[in-house]
């Protein structure tokens, strides 16, 4: 790659990692791979949460928690990037859909990850592709990347 390219590639993911720290000066990752979980699941609900991201369902609820706007043990209001409701017909099951904030955030980081590319690198998106394509797999995200 060169010097250029990894100037680029630096300069858009210091931008991401700005606008996330707009949201959240201490932005989790492991919350972030949560937001775009439920981003690529509309309505997906904790346990399914819970099974793509190959934790504990607590750990997922608490990842949902930070994303929505309920304060989660204590702490100020969560980032209201979700909203949580109740199964039509068991409302002990809670779906998690993005809300426009949600929604906003996902357009901005895909839109700040589009124009920082520094051109076509065939190598170096054979890489991302399989990386892509191994997590949404991980995730029972059919694809055919």
């Amino acid at each position: 790659m060169k010097m250029s390219n990894m100037t680029n590639t630096t300069q858009t993911l210091l931008k991401v990692t700005g606008i996330l720290a707009a949201y959240n000066p201490e932005f989790p990752l492991q919350t972030l791979r949560a937001l775009l979980l439920i981003a690529a699941n509309p309505g997906i609900t904790f346990r399914e949460l819970a099974d793509k991201m190959d934790m504990v369902s607590s750990a997922a609820t608490r990842n949902a928690l930070i994303l929505g706007s309920i304060p989660y043990k204590g702490k100020k209001a969560g980032l209201k990037l979700v909203s949580v409701t109740d199964d039509a017909i068991d409302r002990r099951v809670k779906h998690i859909e993005l809300t426009s904030k949600g929604h906003l955030l996902i357009e901005q980081l895909g839109g700040e990850l589009r124009s920082g590319s520094p051109g076509p690198n065939p190598a170096l998106q054979a890489i991302v592709d399989a990386a892509v394509k191994d997590a949404l797999a991980k995730a029972g995200v059919s694809t055919h990347i």
